[in-house]
């Protein structure tokens, strides 16, 4: 999945380091993701009202004040955008999100 540039930048002047991306490639649902995410900050949301409902289309959140980022397009599509020192704390939090699947 393509970051928006703008979200990269902002990672990279928080800490100071480019991000290393991790993608997670299995279905999500709304749910699972608030689940993980809420708690989180929201840093930047791109969002649609219309007539009907509410849109979220993208949005960036830091997950750990630390160094974890993730990007959410279409409320089921997340990358993880990571220093290298927290990768594995991010493989951890993609587990917990395929056990909430099942």
């Amino acid at each position: 999945m393509k970051v928006p540039r703008h979200c990269v930048e902002f990672f990279k002047n928080k800490f100071e380091t480019f991000p290393s991306f991790i993608g997670v490639d299995f279905d999500l649902d709304v749910i699972s993701i608030d689940k993980i995410t809420k708690k989180s900050k929201l840093i930047w949301l791109d969002k649609v009202i219309s007539k009907d409902n509410n849109k979220e289309n993208e949005k960036l959140i830091e997950y750990d004040s630390t160094g974890i980022m993730i990007y959410i397009k279409d409320s089921n599509c997340l990358t993880f955008l990571t220093t290298s020192e927290k990768i594995q704390n991010v493989e951890l939090i993609i587990s917990q999100l395929k056990r909430i699947k099942k």
